[in-house]
C-alpha cells in the first residue's frame, strides 16, 4: 500500500495542480500502470479511502512548499502521540432506495447493515461517511446508519471529517461545547434548530466549520472553533 501511494503522489506531481483530483480515474487511464499499481486489487472502500488520502497528502505537500523559507517548521510528533486522522466525507441525495439498499445522486449505491431505515422519502438529503469502524450515511428526517458501500462514488469527497462528541448546547442554541472541552459557536442562522437540540450526542464535524447532529434528522449547521 504504501507503495502505491507513493508511486502514485510521484505521477500526479507532473499531471496536476494542488487542487483535490480523482487520482485513480487518472491512473485507471493507463491499464499498464494501474496494473503495476495494483489498483484493480483494491476493494471499493479502499479505493475511496486512498483516493481521499492521496488528495489531503497532496494538498499538505502543496501548502509546505508554499510556505516562506524563514517559517519555522512544525515540531516533530513524538513517537506514540496520537494523530488525528481525516476521514472522507460525501455530501449528496438519494436518487432510489429499494429496501435497505441507496442510490446516490453522486454515482455510489450503499446498503444498510445496522437499524430500521423505513420510508425514506424523495431526494433526501444523505452523507456518506468513513469512521474508523467502517462506513456510515446520515440521512434527512432520520438518523446515521451503519452501511457498506457497493460502489463507489463517481465525484471527490466534498470535505474531510472527524467524529465529535457534544456533551452541552448553551445559550440558547449558541454555543456547543464538545467533552474534550473545545467550543464551537453556531451560525445565527441555525440557531433556531439548535436550540431544540439536547445533549449529549454524536456529530460530524467537516472541515472544522460545519457541523452534523448524527442523532437527529435536521440539516448541517455552520460553526465556528472558539476554543
Amino acid at each position: 500500500m504504501k507503495a502505491i501511494i507513493l508511486t502514485t503522489l510521484i505521477l500526479a506531481a507532473h499531471i496536476c495542480g494542488a487542487e483535490e483530483i480523482d487520482f485513480l480515474t487518472t491512473i485507471k487511464k493507463s491499464p499498464k500502470t494501474s496494473k503495476a499499481l495494483g489498483i484493480q486489487k483494491l476493494t471499493n472502500d479502499e479505493q475511496v479511502t486512498l483516493n481521499a488520502l492521496l488528495n489531503r497528502a497532496y494538498q499538505m505537500g502543496a501548502e509546505h512548499q508554499a510556505q516562506p523559507n524563514n517559517q519555522v517548521p512544525a515540531k516533530p510528533v513524538q513517537a506514540g502521540a496520537a494523530r488525528a486522522v481525516a476521514s472522507p466525507v460525501f455530501i449528496t441525495k438519494i436518487d432510489e432506495d429499494k429496501g435497505d439498499v441507496l442510490k446516490l445522486a453522486n454515482g455510489a449505491v450503499v446498503e444498510i447493515t445496522r437499524g430500521f431505515l423505513g420510508f425514506v422519502g424523495f431526494r433526501k438529503d444523505a452523507v456518506l461517511y468513513k469512521e474508523s469502524r467502517g462506513w456510515k450515511i446520515w440521512i434527512e428526517g432520520k438518523k446515521a446508519f451503519s452501511c457498506d458501500v457497493l460502489k463507489a462514488p463517481d465525484n471527490r469527497p466534498s470535505g474531510a471529517g472527524e467524529s465529535v462528541s457534544i456533551s452541552e448546547v448553551k445559550g440558547g442554541g449558541k454555543i456547543l461545547t464538545s467533552l474534550g472541552g473545545s467550543l464551537y459557536e453556531v451560525g445565527d442562522l441555525h440557531t433556531i434548530e439548535t436550540s431544540l437540540w439536547l445533549g449529549p450526542f454524536e456529530a460530524l464535524l467537516i472541515d472544522g466549520t460545519r457541523l452534523l447532529n448524527l442523532d437527529n434528522g435536521g440539516e448541517i449547521i455552520d460553526v465556528t472553533k472558539i476554543r
